[in-house]
C-alpha cells in the first residue's frame, strides 16, 4: 500500500503502550512538582467528552522512563476515575527538562498566572517565593495586581505579566520599600472601621485596587487623611465597577475635608 512504502524509509524513534487497570503501571505514573495543578473542572469536561467519543488512543500520555507524566494529566486522572485504559508514549528523562513543560502546555492550553508562579517557587526563585508569601499574606489582592505592585505601577501591563511568565520577577532593595508600603496602606483601607464596611468583592475588585495604587504613587498621598475622610463620607465604593468610577470616588473623597 501506499502507506507501507512511504513508512518503509523511517526511522523508529519510540513506540505507544497500552495500559490497562491491571498493569502495574497504571496507577505508578508520577505527577511533576512543578507542572501546574489539574482542575476538577477540567477533568469533569474530559470524562464528559470521552464518556461521549473515547478517543484516547489518538492522544498518548508522555512519559519519561521514571513514570513521570511530561503531557498528559489530565488524560490519566479522567482515565483513573472510569478506570479506563490509555496509551503511553514514552521517551528517556535525559530527553527533556522542566523548562519543556511550560512549552508543551501552552500550546494546548495556557497556563494562568497561578501556574507560573507555582513552578518558579518549586525551584526556589527568591522573588517568587516573596510573592507567593507575599499574595498568601493578603487575600484580597489579586495575583495581576501583586505583578503591578512589584512594578510600582496601578496599572496591569501585559509586558510586566510576560516578564513574570519568564521568570523575570524583580524583587530588590529598588521596589520592597514600595510593596510593604502598598500593601501597608490597602490592608489599612480594607480594615478601617467605617460605614458602609467595605465588602470582600470590593476588596478584591482589581479596577478598585488600580484606582488605589494610582494614588499610592503620588508623593503627595496620605492614607491616614484618606481613612480619616472616608470614615466620614457617604462613599459609593462598595457600588462601583469601572477604574474611572473607582478614581472618580476616591478623588472626591479625599477632597472632602
Amino acid at each position: 500500500m501506499f502507506a507501507t512504502d512511504l513508512l518503509k524509509e523511517l526511522k523508529t524513534e519510540r513506540q505507544v503502550y497500552l495500559v490497562t487497570p491491571k498493569d502495574k503501571l497504571y496507577y505508578a505514573l508520577k505527577i511533576i512538582d512543578c507542572n501546574r495543578n489539574v482542575p476538577q473542572s477540567n477533568i469533569n469536561v474530559l470524562k464528559k467528552s470521552i464518556k461521549k467519543n473515547n478517543a484516547l488512543h489518538l492522544r498518548p500520555i508522555l512519559i519519561d522512563n521514571e513514570y513521570y507524566i511530561i503531557d498528559g494529566q489530565t488524560r490519566y486522572e479522567s482515565c483513573k476515575q472510569f478506570n479506563l485504559p490509555f496509551y503511553v508514549d514514552i521517551i528517556d528523562s535525559s530527553d527533556w527538562s522542566n523548562k519543556d513543560l511550560i512549552s508543551i502546555n501552552t500550546t494546548q492550553r495556557n497556563w494562568q498566572l497561578g501556574d507560573y508562579l507555582r513552578y518558579y517557587v518549586n525551584f526556589n526563585i527568591p522573588s517568587y517565593v516573596a510573592f507567593k508569601t507575599l499574595k498568601e499574606t493578603h487575600e484580597h489582592i489579586t495575583i495581576q495586581m501583586l505583578i503591578a505592585m512589584f512594578n510600582e505601577t496601578s496599572q496591569r501591563y501585559s509586558l510586566n505579566s510576560k516578564a513574570f511568565k519568564n521568570g523575570e520577577l524583580k524583587y530588590d532593595s529598588t521596589n520592597k520599600t514600595t510593596i510593604f508600603k502598598w500593601l501597608a496602606w490597602l490592608n489599612e483601607i480594607n480594615e478601617a472601621p467605617i460605614y458602609p464596611s467595605l465588602d470582600n468583592k470590593t476588596k478584591r475588585n482589581q479596577e478598585f485596587q488600580s484606582a488605589l495604587f494610582r494614588k499610592f504613587s503620588s508623593s503627595n498621598w496620605d492614607n491616614c487623611k484618606f481613612i480619616r475622610l472616608l470614615s466620614e463620607y457617604p462613599h459609593q465604593l462598595n457600588k462601583l465597577k469601572r477604574v474611572s468610577d473607582f478614581n472618580e470616588e476616591i478623588e472626591n473623597i479625599y477632597m472632602s475635608a
